[in-house]
């Protein structure tokens, strides 16, 4: 039996989590600094909410049906996240309707009352608040405006899989479930694991170096990173800022991308290193950081279908890349490609998830920091593109979409960029702790007039 697979013991079913499953539940879990405000245990979490058109009119009785009918589907959505890995107890009909209740909140129009909304100023705002328990997940609701959204576990999923999973939520919320159905529970639904469907595991040694040399460059390197302050007096708060380029300057950025053989993630990503060693005051470093890689073309069906959505299928290449304030963003989006290409390419890439983790926490142990870690003076920048939103959230009567991540406890800044109605978003979840609005706000405003200059394509930030 492969040794990620689900076992059952008792009428309990449980299996280990894989290496990235295994990093997400570590951040997830950091000790929790003395002065911060909130008790929760979860401390990333991935947003995602959309504005239902105004002719969708559904009330609080409809929301927690769709969600009854959508935690049938995905058993992982009830699943106890413990430090070995999943743990899942099939529910009773009565059982999962105390857990509906108990993992649905309604935002009241007057949230503002509330104590731990009095800072935010819309339900946007309230999603970047880490979740109210250590649930795997969680729905929120305004009737007032119509919003919706899910905070999800990070460990359950990625970010095109909570798209996918938005998407058959509101499919269920505007589609009436038939008189006679009637749910059943179903274990064979949990999904599985990368490394078992992939059968990732390392198999022979020269693979196993190859490895080896990729995480020793990855440690060998100082990458640039955002200055930080040396202290704000602001509490653990998680925040998020987003930028919308208009539909003819996204159109116009899109088109000079494909000119140069690039893709707007591509450039992205190049603009954020420029911005960053701009930050930095330095002539010229090393840009290193995460580059999250979907894995879900790499699955067998339907492992790869919004049957599945609640997986967690993302990797990212080890990218070492030197710049200079002189590098032109259309050849350092070039670099950034062949990052990609070389990861994709490689058709054993998947195999280096166990070993990475492991010389990553032999590492750690010794004393080392990744190079995509943030040191105590600087905070590293994550661009983690989703693509063309309609491509997962085909569902009508969505006006307005959404994606974040909550950022509790670290300084790393995640810049989610994704194109939804023909307008290209720049989304930037991080932590007030660390950064004040307004330098977030700025950084952002400097990818954009880099993007912008980089690709001769006028923008205004």
């Amino acid at each position: 039996m492969n040794p990620f697979a689900w076992q059952t013991v008792e009428g309990t079913y449980t299996r280990p989590f894989d290496a990235l499953e295994k990093y997400e539940y570590h951040m997830s879990t950091m000790p929790l600094p003395p002065s911060a405000t909130f008790t929760t245990t979860n401390q990333r979490a991935v947003i995602v909410g959309a504005t239902l058109s105004p002719s969708v009119t559904v009330g609080i009785a409809d929301i927690k049906s769709a969600w009854r009918r959508l935690r049938y589907a995905h058993p992982i959505l009830e699943c106890s996240i413990i430090p070995a890995g999943f743990s899942f107890t099939p529910r009773s009909p009565e059982e999962i309707d105390k857990w509906v209740d108990s993992t649905v909140t309604i935002i009241p129009a007057n949230f503002q009352d509330i104590k731990e909304y009095k800072s935010k100023n819309n339900v946007k705002e309230i999603s970047a608040n880490p979740p109210r328990n250590a649930d795997s997940a969680e729905l929120y609701f305004s009737p007032s405006s119509n919003q919706l959204f899910l905070q999800l576990r990070h460990e359950i999923i990625d970010g095109v899989g909570s798209i996918m999973l938005l998407n058959n939520l509101l499919t269920l919320l505007l589609t009436p479930p038939p008189q006679e159905e009637i749910p059943q529970e179903t274990p064979s639904l949990l999904p599985r694991s990368v490394t078992e469907l992939t059968n990732a595991a390392p198999t022979d040694e020269a693979l196993i170096q190859k490895n080896n040399l990729l995480v020793q460059n990855y440690f060998s390197k100082t990458p640039i990173s955002l200055p930080l302050p040396q202290s704000l007096p602001n509490p653990y708060e998680s925040h998020r800022f987003e930028y919308t380029f208009p539909a003819s300057t996204s159109k116009s950025l899109l088109s000079r991308c494909k000119k140069e053989g690039i893709s707007i993630t591509h450039a992205t990503t190049a603009a954020a290193a420029l911005s960053i060693l701009k930050s930095t005051g330095e002539e010229a470093g090393t840009f290193s950081t995460t580059f999250p890689v979907s894995l879900r073309h790499t699955l067998p069906h339907p492992y790869n279908t919004p049957k599945y959505a609640a997986s967690f299928c993302i990797t990212s290449p080890l990218p070492t890349i030197p710049l200079s304030k002189s590098t032109p963003l259309i050849s350092l989006s070039k670099a950034v490609k062949k990052e990609y290409e070389d990861w994709r390419n490689d058709k054993d890439a998947i195999r280096y998830h166990e070993p990475q983790l492991q010389l990553f926490e032999h590492a750690i142990r010794a004393g080392k920091t990744p190079s995509n870690a943030a040191s105590s003076t600087g905070a590293t920048v994550v661009v983690s593109s989703l693509g063309i939103i309609e491509n997962h959230l085909t569902t009508q009567g969505v006006d307005e979409f959404w994606i974040g991540q909550v950022q509790a406890t670290t300084p790393k800044i995640v810049v989610f960029l994704y194109t939804f109605a023909g307008r290209i978003h720049l989304a930037a979840s991080y932590n007030r702790h660390f950064h004040e609005d307004g330098f977030v706000e700025g950084f952002v405003r400097v990818v954009v007039e880099t993007l912008g200059e980089g690709l001769d394509v006028a923008v205004t930030a």
